[in-house]
């Protein structure tokens, strides 16, 4: 019985450590810098901001828009497509399940979220967007984890 436990411990640590196939890679260090433009939206009235408004107001609705991105497989649905077409716009992913197997994800983009924020609010008669935010977000499809987006925020009327 002694044996059959030190021979399991053995076993099981031999698992463990072989199965620790995650490196660690050597990285420089760097600056991931976020910013929003609003200015074509200030310019046409319309404001957008994370603070909320001290003025009189009505609440019209809150904005809540999630990016679900394009997922096309490599080959036919890239035919077509040059290099640098695919670089610029997609994200490439292999498929853990299948060797050789390529998806190309559409990255998400800050400004067609603000934009649609901006058509949502206008279109229910708000001229604000406060308490704006943009998270990430992602969703599994099949084997892959896919990269998303969520913009929140608090459409409202402006009174004064």
């Amino acid at each position: 019985m002694k044996n059959i436990l030190t021979l399991s411990i053995l076993m099981l640590s031999f698992l463990l450590a072989s199965c620790s196939g995650l490196r660690v890679i050597p990285q420089d260090e760097f600056y991931v810098v976020t910013g929003y433009d609003f200015t074509e939206y200030t310019a046409k009235g319309f404001h957008i901001t994370p603070e909320r408004y001290l003025g009189t107001y009505e609440p019209i609705g809150v904005i809540r828009i999630q990016y679900i991105p394009e997922f096309i497989r490599e080959g036919d649905q890239t035919a077509g497509m040059t290099r640098e077409q695919l670089e610029q716009n997609y994200v490439r992913h292999a498929d853990p399940t299948r060797n050789l197997v390529y998806w190309h994800v559409s990255k998400v983009s800050a400004d067609n979220l603000i934009r649609e924020a901006y058509e949502a609010a206008s279109a229910m008669g708000a001229n604000p967007i406060t308490h704006f935010e943009i998270t990430s977000d992602s969703y599994q499809n099949g084997s892959i984890t896919v990269p998303s987006a969520v913009l929140r925020g608090f459409a409202i009327k402006r009174l004064d």
